[in-house]
């Protein structure tokens, strides 16, 4: 576990990227960034399991961001681990860049998902830990990853979130660990302009394990997240009750917290300039690292190639004790479309479609050992169905 003093130095620099990204960007998303930076900090630097020299590894946790205009908060966490340099952050939203306004699916540096409509990161992670559970029901321990998502107000407003969130606890997926970002805030108003309903007891109704927390707490983020992992039936929702532009001050020195102003917007002049100087930045050079902050993601990726390495052997121990699984597992992550023979689809004259599909799916079902597919009434859910069929694409 690491000092605290250090942890919130670490998160602050992840506001203070933040912030810095929106005011040269001249457009973004500051708020949200400075208020979930807490959050992603602890899930960076003590929790999430990846291999810092091979980002491709199947067996890494994976990070699932649903509110994509937080792109900042992503973008300065992933700087702060080495995937991005000071010069991408500069460049947010730029014509070209790296850095585009919202994150698009790059392994490589450490994004599994590409964002944009909101609740979309929830089906993401939904399949995700899906396929993870298929895979682990099929190969064993080797592919016991954790899945995290990051989810805000908006995503949980959307109703696309509300059927990944019904699949999730109908199907008890304890390997989801879902970090919901409830700051109250929205671009215009306040949440409760818009909601009144008690989130908390309909993921508990679903099935869902729910714990409350302050969402700029450390210790509580720690407590949060042992506990969900913990959890062996049911997926885990953290409600962390954060604070919109966390850090932010006014032009006055006043207080530019929990303010709708900076949920999509630049902080602008002299409110940049003190919300720098509280964060402990200095506002004419603001994209830096601060050497603790260093410190503590060089000690964290030694810790991680250690975890890996060991990973590793038990995964090549794995390969030689089962060849055939061994074997099914690199095929199904090379990437490569599975062969089928289209010969054995059979099609009655005049069937109807959904007769059509069934014939197909029927067959596929038999070819393709890695082939997941939604079961529902006809009118239900139909969302599900085109992003089951991408689960293991995703992974």
């Amino acid at each position: 576990m690491n000092d605290n003093k250090v942890m919130n130095k670490a998160a602050d620099n992840i506001r203070i990227l933040a912030a810095s990204m929106v005011e040269k960007a001249k457009s973004g998303h500051p708020g949200g960034a400075m208020g979930g930076a807490d959050f992603i900090n602890t899930l960076y630097s003590e929790f999430l399991v990846y291999d810092p020299e091979n980002p491709t590894w199947p067996g890494r946790d994976r990070f699932f961001l649903d509110p994509g205009h937080m792109a900042p908060m992503l973008y300065s966490q992933l700087c702060l681990i080495g995937k991005y340099t000071l010069e991408d952050l500069k460049n947010l939203r730029q014509w070209g860049s790296v850095t585009p306004g919202h994150p698009e699916r790059e392994i490589e540096r450490g994004i599994e998902n590409t964002s944009g409509p909101l609740g979309q990161g929830h089906c993401f992670a939904v399949g995700a830990a899906i396929a993870a559970k298929f895979l682990k029901a099929r190969l064993g321990d080797v592919m016991g990853q954790t899945i995290y998502a990051y989810i805000s107000d908006g995503g949980v407003q959307e109703e696309i979130s509300q059927g990944a969130g019904r699949i999730a606890g109908n199907l008890g997926l304890d390997n989801l660990i879902m970090f919901y970002d409830a700051n109250d805030i929205q671009l215009s108003t306040k949440t409760e302009v818009v909601t009144c309903e008690d989130t908390a007891k309909k993921y508990e109704a679903w099935g869902w394990y729910v714990q409350k927390i302050d969402g700029n707490n450390v210790d509580q983020i720690r407590e949060a997240i042992k506990n969900a992992q913990k959890e062996t039936a049911r997926p885990s929702l953290i409600i962390g009750h954060c604070v919109m532009g966390k850090g932010a001050r006014k032009a006055d020195g006043s207080s530019y917290e929990s303010n709708c102003a900076t949920h999509g917007a630049p902080l602008g002049g002299d409110a940049y300039i003190n919300t720098m100087k509280n964060l402990g930045a200095d506002p004419e050079n603001p994209f830096q690292i601060f050497p603790e902050v260093q410190e503590l993601y060089a000690k964290r990726a030694e810790e991680l190639k250690k975890i890996c390495a060991e990973r590793y052997v038990q995964t090549a121990e794995w390969a030689h004790a089962h060849p055939e699984k061994a074997a099914q597992m690199e095929e199904w992550f090379s990437g490569k479309a599975p062969k089928i023979d289209w010969s054995k689809v059979e099609q009655k004259a005049g069937s109807a479609t959904r007769s059509a599909s069934a014939a197909v799916l029927g067959q596929l079902a038999e070819q393709v050992p890695n082939m997941i597919c939604a079961l529902y009434r006809y009118g239900s859910a139909r969302w599900c169905y085109p992003r089951l069929r991408y689960l293991l694409r995703i992974l």
